[in-house]
């Protein structure tokens, strides 16, 4: 009975020890910030977490500092795993409802929340008394197969009356960059990135 009581005693202990585990690790996981072998405190970017059908998206309410030796700014995403603040899920009666894809430079790499050029066009529209949201899709890395799943998957789904799409120079290097598993329309339906790996946790 006694080595039965041991045993029980010794798995428990076991399951606490590896439960306290994880949650370290993911809270490490979450860090924004590490101590360089310099002593030097550096702010990691990693707004990104682990997708079945894209590879990897923007992990949803993420928000940190985005810096190097050129910049440092605030990137925040939403809910929705989308740069930029909340959007309505429900269409506003008359408003017009844009959708922008596109890779890091729709993203707004480098630059704050407000000076992202779909940010831009957004504070622009709305100088003309015209009800507008905007949802800015874009992730770093994206290339076209990605565009596609996600406007397949999440996109239409919020109606957007256009959509805009930001395609840059060095997305067919990226494209070939990743294995595509093809639908029987022949078009992709799920991607993996040979050159981003971004774990679950």
């Amino acid at each position: 009975m006694r080595g039965g009581a041991n045993a029980l005693l010794g798995v428990v202990c076991t399951l606490l020890c590896l439960a306290a585990a994880e949650a370290v690790l993911r809270r490490l996981a979450e860090r924004h910030d590490v101590r360089l072998a310099s002593g030097e405190r550096k702010t990691v970017f990693n707004p990104y977490r682990s997708d079945a059908l894209l590879s990897y998206a923007l992990r949803p309410g993420w928000s940190g500092i985005h810096e190097n030796t050129d910049f440092r700014v605030g990137v925040r995403v939403n809910a929705l795993g989308m740069r930029g603040a909340e959007p309505p899920r429900e269409k506003t009666p008359g408003a017009r409802r844009i959708l922008v894809l596109g890779d890091s430079f729709a993203f707004g790499w480098g630059v704050g929340d407000d000076e992202t050029f779909p940010a831009r066009l957004a504070a622009r529209w709305r100088r003309t008394g015209d009800p507008l949201e905007l949802f800015d899709a874009a992730v770093p890395g994206y290339a076209a197969d990605q565009h596609w799943i996600f406007l397949r998957e999440r996109g239409f789904a919020l109606a957007p009356d256009l959509i805009v799409l930001a395609l840059c120079q060095n997305d067919a290097e990226d494209l070939g960059s990743t294995r595509l598993a093809l639908g029987d329309d022949r078009l992709p339906q799920r991607t993996t990135s040979l050159r981003r790996f971004i774990a679950e946790d």
